[in-house]
């Protein structure tokens, strides 16, 4: 990318003909409710697999997966789409 590519970007975003990466309160809610159902599905994802292994670990005996990923990031992704839909 050339030097006046970046100077003609910089002079289009200055004055407002920028389409950039929204920012949040931006008023764009386009895939708001992707991500709240992505993040409950992870959320979900991740509770299961800490109940099943943890079921079997208490009939069987031996340790069990406490899938704190899946939830976490599911939590997170999902206050990331109520943020963006109530932006």
């Amino acid at each position: 990318m050339a030097f006046e590519d970046v100077a003609k970007r910089m002079q289009a975003r200055d004055e407002g003909g920028y389409g950039g990466t929204p920012t949040i309160g931006s008023g764009d809610t386009s895939g708001a409710g992707g991500q709240i159902a992505l993040g409950l599905i992870l959320l979900v994802i991740g509770i299961a697999i800490t109940a099943v292994t943890h079921g079997q670990a208490s009939r069987q005996g031996g340790t069990y997966v406490v899938a704190f990923g899946p939830m976490i990031w599911g939590a997170v992704t999902m206050i990331r789409g109520f943020i963006r839909l109530g932006g």
